[in-house]
């Protein structure tokens, strides 16, 4: 049989011990995470894939060395999760965005085959930018919910319902729904609104869908289907124009411009024909040629398309990733360096710099533009922040 009394005092005094022990241990760390002017620093370079927490909200700085990363914590306390998969160039950890203006160009005209009424336009504009995973309609197939309201009606709801599941998806990025009129020269109607609007697209969202319906009409549209804001090589485009042909959705059988604006479903096409471009062959009373066009133009950053070329022999920048003064090297006699954010926004002017000290700047991604200042030619480079 056990001795109570002396069970009962050894484990007293184990209780007596461990709280003790927690006291103390609470203290010490209190200690560390309070003292006004503490920081440590962290070598993961052996911990891959590492993940600790401290809980009580401090900054964060991540430096990444040639061999690993080195994490500096600079009080009151961090969350910190080092993944080895960080341990890549900078710029492949971004998803870059640039903002395009759209404007829309109606040259639809009274001189135009079969305009219709007074009411002529484009109505409203949905669609979005998206990967190469999803098509959110394309010439040959069948029209979708989304076009079939939107090309008899003029409606986007049904299109924004496709576009929001393909967001979920991881396929598309943006919603673009602009709920007006597109108007020609010479239509004053209530429903008119401004002929711009813009758009962010980003490089894992490249292309770009837009549908509008004719108004009035049957089941036409215009638009543009999975149009690519990149160039070969990668880099946004600066400007693209687009002519803007009448499209048949295939929906309804009436080859005839409506007299009124819309909404009327008879009769219908039974079966359901395909999406088509409209010619003078397929018999619609529209088109066949363009009615208008659609520019797209880069805004924020200002971009411009293969002077890079014209100004790479001529310019040395180094070093990038750079962590103190970036060195430009160049022949150029009169030139302006400008340095954006991703959002576009000017952080730095000069001209005729040779260094630039970047530790005004915090750890990032930023665009760096030179231009020429005689031909007007630039160069733009991504360079990477990294004190």
């Amino acid at each position: 049989m056990k001795n109570i009394s002396i069970y009962q005092s050894n484990n007293i005094s184990s209780s007596i011990l461990s709280k003790c022990l927690k006291l103390y241990f609470f203290i010490f760390f209190c200690w560390i995470f309070l003292y006004p002017n503490l920081s440590y620093a962290i070598n993961f370079d052996d911990i891959p894939n590492t993940s600790f927490e401290k809980k009580i909200n401090i900054t964060k700085d991540i430096l990444k060395t040639e061999n690993g990363h080195i994490q500096t914590c600079e009080l009151e306390v961090c969350i910190c999760n080092i993944d080895d998969s960080l341990n890549v160039e900078g710029d492949e950890m971004i998803n870059f965005v640039v903002t395009y203006r759209v404007d829309i160009i109606p040259t639809w005209n009274s001189e135009s085959p079969a305009w219709p009424d007074e009411a002529a336009h484009f109505s409203w504009i949905g669609g979005a930018n998206h990967n190469s995973n999803v098509k959110f309609w394309e010439v040959g197939t069948l029209a979708s919910q989304g076009i079939d309201l939107l090309s008899v009606t003029g409606n986007t709801r049904d299109l924004v319902s496709e576009v929001q599941t393909e967001i979920s998806n991881n396929n598309a990025e943006n919603l673009i729904n602009i709920q007006h009129w597109f108007c020609p020269d010479g239509i004053t109607h209530q429903a008119c609104g401004e002929l711009s609007f813009e758009i962010d697209v980003s490089e894992d969202f490249p292309l770009v869908t837009l549908a509008s319906m004719l108004g009035p009409s049957p089941d036409w549209f215009i638009g543009v289907e999975s149009l690519s804001m990149v160039d070969g090589d990668g880099l946004f485009i600066p400007k693209i124009t687009y002519e803007l042909y009448p499209y048949d959705a295939g929906i309804l059988s009436d080859n005839s411009v409506l007299i009124g604006d819309c909404c009327g479903r008879e009769p219908l096409s039974v079966p359901q024909e395909n999406i088509h471009l409209i010619t003078t062959e397929s018999g619609e009373t529209i088109g066949p040629g363009s009615l208008g066009q659609i520019v797209f133009t880069a805004i924020s950053p200002t971009l411009t398309i293969g002077t890079s070329e014209l100004l790479n022999s001529v310019i040395e920048i180094y070093p990038n990733p750079v962590s103190r003064n970036l060195h430009i090297q160049t022949e150029l006699l009169d030139f302006q360096i400008s340095i954006f954010n991703l959002k576009g926004s000017l952080l730095y002017m000069e001209s005729n710099k040779s260094l630039i000290d970047v530790t005004q700047f915090s750890n990032g991604l930023y665009l760096l533009e030179i231009t020429d200042k005689k031909t007007k030619n630039k160069l733009i480079k991504k360079i990477v922040v990294e004190k």
